[in-house]
């Protein structure tokens, strides 16, 4: 009788360290998601407000009041623009199909 008491004590054990394990193991997961988007959305919201408005929101802060595309029409209508958006649509073209065909 005693043999089988130990043996559900122990197994009970086990059973709670695998659980144990499997929270911190979710925890470590949560913590590296939440980090990873920090580092990765945080950089893009700033680059997208910086884009859409006239200040600089990282130094002035965020401010949605002067949302526009006004930014983007000034950077298309340099003629700059026109003759570079062929270029880079051909090499944007050629650089998927090589990757694809390595791909296949």
């Amino acid at each position: 009788m005693d043999g089988q008491a130990s043996r559900r004590s122990e197994v009970m054990r086990s059973a709670s360290e695998g659980t144990r394990r499997r929270v911190w193991a979710n925890l470590w997961v949560v913590l590296l998601l939440a980090i990873l988007g920090f580092l990765v959305i945080y950089p893009i919201l700033m680059l997208l407000l910086g884009a859409l408005t006239d200040t600089n929101p990282v130094v002035d802060g965020i401010s949605l009041s002067h949302l526009s595309i006004a930014n983007f029409l000034v950077v298309l209508a340099h003629p700059n623009v026109a003759e570079a958006l062929p270029n880079t649509l051909i090499a944007l073209g050629g650089a998927t199909a090589t990757a694809v065909m390595i791909g296949l």
